[in-house]
């Protein structure tokens, strides 16, 4: 027969409990509860019915069933289901020889501003530009300086034409405020 002192058994027995106490707790660390980190619940059910009814337990995610038990799993979320119908197409300003757009121009003779408008049937401006000219007596098709291109609005607010704005100094050698002609230009879609 062993014989084992005192505190040998005092030792022996607090240790069983720390270790009981900290099986506890990685228990509880461990267990999340009955549904997992994929949103599925888990329970069990009892085998025999009591009188017609079964017995029903939430189950922690990850544990096994006591016995007498069936386990069962639910996703609450269900499945995703059948894709629903294709809705009816948008509006298109493609044809079948691809975007309609067509382009206006706007000239303008001894004024700096032109502005060409797009056409009703025609009426967003998806780009523009233009040419400024001074032509005085002593020079012929000169380019001149372009102060502004910019897309014009119509009432409805919508892109409805550009406009070209020329601007003149005195340090050039033509008259201030003289231009002989401005030209703007608009790409205009349906």
């Amino acid at each position: 027969m062993i014989r084992i002192g005192r505190k040998a058994g005092i030792t022996g027995a607090t240790v069983l409990i720390v270790a009981m106490g900290s099986g506890v707790a990685a228990a509880a660390v461990i267990s999340r509860g009955p549904v997992d980190n994929s949103g599925v619940s888990h329970g069990c059910w009892s085998n025999h019915a009591i009188k017609g009814s079964r017995v029903f337990v939430m189950q922690d995610a990850g544990t096994s069933c006591p016995g007498g038990t069936t386990p069962i799993s639910w996703n609450a979320q269900g499945p995703q289901g059948p894709a629903g119908a294709t809705g009816p197409a948008g509006p298109s300003t493609l044809g079948s020889a691809g975007l309609d757009v067509t382009m206006v121009q706007a000239a303008t003779n001894g004024v700096g501003t032109a502005v060409a408008y797009c056409p009703a049937d025609h009426p967003y401006a998806i780009s523009g530009g233009g040419s400024v000219y001074n032509t005085p007596v002593n020079l012929v098709g000169t380019p001149a300086p372009m102060a502004a291109s910019f897309p014009v609005s119509t009432d409805a607010g919508d892109p409805g034409g550009w406009a070209v704005v020329a601007v003149y100094t005195a340090a050039e050698p033509w008259p201030e405020g003289q231009v002989s002609s401005v030209t703007a230009y608009a790409d205009c879609a349906k």
